[in-house]
């Protein structure tokens, strides 16, 4: 929601282990909620299933370009920067839908607010398999944003998970340029169903199928690796051009 303090870390480790971490200000409305748990929907978010799976049944034709917005006013870090603390997620989610990973990693940045700080950035991330891709993260923005377009070049697919109802659309958009002109496609724009259930019960129920000794695909150590270094390259970028 728009009103909850939170946030998320992910800090080096030894023997290279990461911590990851999750947190909720103690005035939320539920004392009862986990953190620990409530951190683990995003691995498991049935939208994001859904994205994948039309990915699969090429209802978009070739993946071409991933872009998310995770924008808010607040809650402003002192101690990391905007990238670390709301890309992780989205890194996550592109490393999920691309099956691979980027190439090459360029990102700027701005800091207004504290030195050395950035409150902006803009991440840019090409992949061998011909997929571009860009992450937008700031919480120095007027209203809190948590958008993922993903591009074909058949169609193209939008999630909306800060408004109401977390709506997913495919749009019948493209350009034709079998004439040597482009030519836009402007066609209809369908809202997707997807199973509304709590992306937590299909973390459990993904833990428990995989306890006889089968590796996790979604979600494992090889996958936070991979997100680890893609945070440190894009930060160590960051921090020169400061």
């Amino acid at each position: 929601d728009n009103q909850t303090y939170g946030g998320s870390f992910m800090y080096h480790a030894e023997n290279k282990q990461i911590f990851l971490g999750y947190v909720i200000g103690l005035d939320y409305k539920n004392p009862h909620l986990s953190p620990f748990d409530e951190f683990q929907k995003f691995k498991t978010h049935p939208a994001i299933k859904k994205i994948k799976e039309l990915i699969k049944d090429n209802k978009i034709g070739k993946l071409q370009y991933i872009y998310s917005n995770r924008l808010n006013l607040g809650q402003v870090r002192t101690d990391e920067n905007v990238f670390w603390s709301l890309a992780p997620h989205d890194l996550s989610i592109f490393q999920y839908l691309t099956e691979s990973f980027p190439v090459k990693v360029t990102a700027n940045g701005s800091a207004f607010l504290q030195k050395k700080i950035h409150d902006s950035t803009l991440t840019q991330l090409k992949y061998q398999n011909g997929v571009d891709g860009h992450i937008f993260v700031s919480w120095l923005h007027p209203f809190k944003e948590h958008r993922l377009v993903v591009i074909g070049s058949e169609a193209m697919i939008t999630f909306e998970d800060s408004i109401k109802g977390k709506p997913l659309k495919l749009y019948s958009k493209k350009f034709d340029i079998t004439k040597g002109i482009p030519e836009k496609i402007d066609g209809a724009v369908t809202l997707i169903k997807y199973r509304q259930e709590m992306a937590l019960t299909n973390e459990l129920q993904y833990f428990v199928d995989h306890l006889g000794g089968k590796k996790p695909g979604i979600a494992n150590g090889e996958h936070a690796l991979e997100v680890m270094q893609i945070l440190v390259n894009a930060s160590e970028q960051l921090e020169k051009k400061l």
